[in-house]
């Protein structure tokens, strides 16, 4: 400070500089931040640098301290090379006794992290000249006047926790999420495999130049807490100079996709979680989520292992099977021509399992340690809920390719997607509970008709209008159809979370809103302690009619009971892969799955190998679960492939039947010759 003597005193050229520095940085076009310093601290670093008492003293006035306190850590940032300005760097024209203490601020300023926006809560900032009464002199101080968008006010302040949060998200955005997982997201919206994708499409492409832009200086920064203050100052310079909302991005439904691709999570469990989010329950993907240069990769990694041979597959026959691999074969007996026509009437007779409820149950292992060594024939008893267990083995073309197995052969199996299955895996996809649940009831129809599904007992009813049962924990999660966006493949769902109060319990459906005379009916499972239920009708109620009703009464002690109804499909004789529900099927073989012919390998499966099943529909070539761990970083191109590839026809006998997975309750009525003949229950 020095008195306002003549025009071109000491100080005059300091504060003329500082004056210019200030009205730049806070001009409209400017976004002044400020670092993260005290207040005694940058007045120190100022004060201590002059290195003459006299000086010292003569500046050491209040209102130069409150302009350093105020406004000294003010700073700009170029967008483009996140330069740093501060009022202080213009030090090289300033006298001599002025340098030290600017070059002192300027460091301090520089040596600090941004901490945000800068503003300040009056209309000045210091004082611009006083008069000294005592002496006759006029002081002058360093002074600015502050523009008015940046006063202090509530608007100011929100403005500035809004950009310190901002920084943060963008911060995180930058260093978290990778350009391949914008890259990804970007090829899925281009082939219209996301939905609504189009919605996010700008903001991903300028989050993509911003984030490769980063890369490349992160790149190029040497690490150290100075390379660390500069990635920041980078990532401010980006936040202020950008109006667009891809500093948040991170924080979006988009960025939560892009967060779980980039943090490993698979392809379809990462879009699928982003549709959870912003989709319909009934939403149906259009396209796979394989992008061009997925299936490049892929198609490099299969040439350079050598496998584009061994993707060609074929459902296996009788030839395939060596007596090694089984654990039964059937023979006929010597002279046997296959019996007269009353011999096939009695095989071909239906059996209602109802009627062998007294029959002896057996547990698998008991079953393959005891009953069937000593067996020379099986024969099981097909019911409904099996269709689910449809299982045909499969195997190469060519039998030299090298093998794309998990295990030591090249030989896997292909459930089908039995009715039972897919209601379970169509409810779970649309969200509804079907796991950990005491009682499930899933309904499931096939064009846009309103179908309801209705629970009711005593003091209770759930349905559409009331989806929780107040005295007990049930609930009706899916309700589809009912308006919006129609679906040709709805379900809904009611389940018990746990064990209801004694009573008797009706389930029913009512046709809400007949809309279509075609694809008619529905088909109606329920699960209760691992056994499944099949009902259903070949057409659908009327207008505001009700089907029959499904009755179950449950004990105290837990137990489920079912009457009798005319929707029960259990022994209703349809056929499936020639197989036919409520008769018993003779088996050529029993092995287990080719994951456990040698070295055991993954979960296990029980195979009985049924004569006169043949599949009937499209048979997958492979699943990723089997392939071995190379093919890994390419499953989804794999998953793909699986479900395009055509699996030729087996040359003879197809080996097909029924399969059993040593991980799912199960049960099996099978009539077994030996000794004597008799019919067990094998429970898996």
């Amino acid at each position: 400070m020095q008195t306002e003597v003549t025009t071109d005193s000491t100080f005059a050229v300091p504060k003329q500089r500082v004056k210019a520095r200030f009205d730049a940085m806070t001009a409209t076009s400017m976004v002044p931040l400020i670092v993260d310093y005290t207040r005694d601290g940058i007045w120190d670093a100022y004060h201590n640098a002059f290195d003459n008492e006299e000086w010292k003293q003569n500046n050491a006035c209040n209102c130069c301290k409150s302009f350093i306190r105020s406004a000294g850590a003010m700073v700009t940032l170029n967008p483009e090379t996140a330069e740093m300005t501060t009022l202080w760097g213009d030090h090289g024209e300033v006298p001599d006794e002025y340098k030290a203490p600017f070059l002192a601020l300027d460091e301090y300023v520089r040596a600090r992290s941004i901490k945000g926006l800068w503003q300040h809560n009056e209309k000045t900032v210091g004082t611009d000249k006083n008069l000294d009464r005592v002496r006759d002199l006029i002081w002058t101080h360093y002074y600015g006047k502050v523009p008015q968008h940046l006063q202090g006010s509530a608007r100011m302040t929100k403005a500035a926790n809004d950009m310190r949060s901002g920084f943060q998200v963008f911060q995180r955005g930058m260093n978290e999420l990778t350009v391949e997982s914008v890259e990804t997201t970007l090829e899925l919206i281009a082939q219209g495999s996301l939905y609504r994708g189009e919605e996010h499409k700008k903001n991903l492409e300028e989050f993509l130049v911003l984030r490769r832009a980063y890369q490349e200086v992160r790149e190029g920064t040497k690490e150290g807490e100075h390379g660390t203050r500069y990635l920041e100052r980078y990532l401010w310079a980006q936040l202020v100079s950008s109006a667009s909302p891809v500093t948040r991005l991170r924080n979006t439904s988009i960025g939560q996709l892009l967060i779980d691709l980039s943090e490993g999570k698979g392809l379809e469990p990462a879009v699928k979680a982003f549709e959870n989010m912003v989709a319909p329950a009934n939403y149906k993907r259009p396209k796979a989520l394989v992008t061009p240069r997925m299936i490049q990769q892929a198609k490099e990694k299969l040439e350079e292992l050598g496998y584009i041979e061994a993707l060609n597959r074929r459902k296996l026959d009788t030839r395939d099977l060596s007596v090694a691999d089984a654990l039964f074969v059937y023979r006929s007996p010597k002279g046997a021509k296959g019996g007269d026509v009353f011999d096939q009437l009695t095989e071909e007779a239906r059996v209602d399992p109802r009627s062998l409820t007294k029959v002896e149950e057996v547990p698998v292992d008991k079953f393959l340690q005891e009953v069937v060594p000593n067996a020379t024939s099986m024969r099981v008893l097909i019911e409904r809920e099996h269709f689910g267990n449809l299982v045909t083995l499969t195997g190469p073309q060519d039998t030299e390719a090298p093998s794309i197995m998990a295990w030591d052969n090249s030989y896997g199996w292909s459930y089908t997607g039995g009715v039972a299955d897919s209601i379970k895996k169509r409810v779970k996809a649309a969200g509804g509970r079907v796991d950990n649940v005491f009682l499930r009831a899933s309904l499931s129809w096939h064009n846009t008709d309103d179908l309801d599904l209705h629970m009711k007992t005593r003091g209770e009813h759930v349905h559409f209008g009331a989806k929780r049962a107040a005295g007990f924990k049930c609930h009706l999660d899916i309700d589809m159809n009912a308006g919006g966006r129609m679906s040709r493949e709805p379900v809904e769902n009611i389940y018990f979370e746990e064990m209801p109060p004694v009573g008797r319990y009706e389930i029913y459906v009512n046709q809400y809103t007949l809309r279509e005379d075609k694809d008619v009916g529905f088909d109606l499972e329920i699960e209760v302690g691992g056994e499944m239920r099949t009902y259903g009708m070949a057409t659908s109620p009327r207008q505001g009619s009700n089907s029959d009703k499904v009755v179950f009464n449950v004990t105290a002690d837990g137990n489920v009971t079912f009457e009798d109804c005319p929707m029960a499909r259990t022994s209703s004789g349809v056929t499936k892969w020639g197989m036919t529900t409520g008769q018993f099927h003779r088996v050529n073989a029993l092995t287990t799955s080719p994951n456990h012919w040698t070295k055991p390998q993954g979960n296990k499966h029980l195979f009985f190998l049924l004569e006169g099943c043949v599949s009937d529909e499209k048979t997958r070539p492979f699943y990723n679960e089997m392939l071995c761990p190379k093919l890994a970083e390419n499953r989804k191109v794999m998953e793909t492939l699986g479900g395009k590839i055509a699996v030729a026809d087996a040359e003879g006998a197809e080996l097909s039947g029924l399969g059993f997975s040593e991980t799912k309750r199960d049960h099996l009525f099978i009539e077994v010759e030996g000794k004597f003949k008799r019919t067990i229950k094998v429970v898996f």
